[in-house]
């Protein structure tokens, strides 16, 4: 899925009033320097931050718990099975600020805090990806490969 939206092949997804689905992420490949490997790897997380390849996690509680819901309280029993949406700390205007719907390789802290790996950049709680650095080096080149070619 990453690969298929850094090359083109799956477009980015209609987020309501935004213009994501518009984005053609190929324009931005066809500029990069593919003999800068970083900036090849920031491409890709870009990528990922406007179409995260695994958008949710989920935690089981350990204890019983009460939320807020449409202005009720709801509690809710240890074993509960917790959908988290990284996905939405990807797309977090109040974090990424005014351009988080634009494309953006080089924008400020995409990499400690990019979302894509079932981590928060480098960081986990316990779990990450145990695929993310093949893949990121693996799709890197990849992308510079298919990038030489299609020029």
């Amino acid at each position: 899925h990453l690969g298929q939206t850094a090359m083109g092949d799956r477009p980015l997804p209609a987020y309501k009033g935004k213009n994501t689905s518009e984005i053609n992420p190929t324009h931005y490949w066809d500029e990069l320097d593919l003999d800068n490997r970083e900036s090849v790897r920031l491409y890709i997380l870009e990528c990922s931050r406007l179409w995260a390849p695994v958008s949710a996690s989920h935690k089981i509680a350990t204890d019983a718990f009460t939320l807020t819901i449409a202005k009720k309280y709801q509690t809710f029993p240890a074993g509960t099975k917790i959908l988290i949406p990284m996905n939405l700390g990807s797309l977090d205007e109040n974090f990424w600020g005014p351009t988080t719907y634009q494309f953006d390789a080089n924008r400020e802290n995409l990499c400690p805090y990019h979302m894509s790996f079932h981590s928060v950049g480098d960081r986990s709680a316990g779990r990450i990806c145990p695929g993310k650095d093949v893949a990121m080096n693996m799709l890197v080149d990849v992308m510079i490969a298919l990038g030489k070619v299609r020029r």
